[in-house]
C-alpha cells in the first residue's frame, strides 16, 4: 500500500490519526485478495497497451518479439554480407521544437526506426546501395500513420514494415 493510500485513508476519519497494525494489516489483506494476490506480495504487473512482451537478447533488449525476431534475422543477414551498417532505434526528427507561446517549449516531433541498414547484394533485401528504414508493426497506430506520412514528406524516406 503506498503512502498516498494511507494519507486517504487517514482523512476519511480526520479523528484518528493513524490506523494500527492490526487494522492496516486487514485493510492491506483485502486489498491483495481483491487484486487477486498473496497479501505481503507484489501486484501482478499490467499487460502494455498492445499486449506485447519485451524481449532480452545479449544487452539489447526489444520492445516485442517480433522486433527481436527481425534483429535476429538482420543480423544473420549482415554476417552472410546481403547488409551492411545495421542500426537499431535510430532518431528522425520530423518537425523541430517550437515556441508557441505557452508555459513551456513544445518539444521536437520525432520518429524512432526499428531498424535501418544499407543493402549490399540485390536480392530479398532490396537494391544494391539501398538504405533501408524498417519498422516491425503489429498494429499501425493514428500516431505511426502521422509520423510515415511526414517522413516520407519530410525526409523522403519510405518506412518498411515487417
Amino acid at each position: 500500500m503506498n503512502p498516498s493510500h494511507k494519507r486517504r485513508l487517514r482523512a476519511k476519519n480526520p479523528r484518528r490519526a493513524r490506523l494500527t497494525e492490526a487494522e492496516f494489516r486487514a485493510l492491506e489483506a483485502n486489498l491483495a485478495r481483491k487484486q487477486g494476490r498473496e497479501p505481503g506480495g507484489a501486484p501482478e504487473a499490467k499487460p502494455s497497451k498492445m499486449r506485447n512482451k519485451r524481449v532480452t537478447i545479449g544487452e539489447r533488449t526489444f520492445a516485442s518479439m517480433r522486433e527481436a525476431d527481425r534483429f535476429v534475422l538482420l543480423s544473420a543477414a549482415q554476417d552472410a554480407g546481403e547488409i551492411t551498417e545495421l542500426q537499431c532505434q535510430v532518431r528522425f526528427v520530423l518537425a523541430p521544437a517550437v515556441d508557441i507561446g505557452e508555459k513551456r517549449k513544445k518539444p521536437a516531433l520525432r520518429y524512432f526506426a526499428d531498424f535501418v541498414y544499407v543493402v549490399v547484394k540485390t536480392g530479398v533485401y532490396g537494391e544494391a546501395g539501398q538504405t533501408i528504414v524498417e519498422d516491425s508493426k503489429g498494429f499501425q497506430t493514428r500516431a505511426y500513420r502521422d509520423r510515415k506520412h511526414l517522413m516520407k514528406t519530410v525526409h523522403g524516406i519510405d518506412i518498411r514494415e515487417v
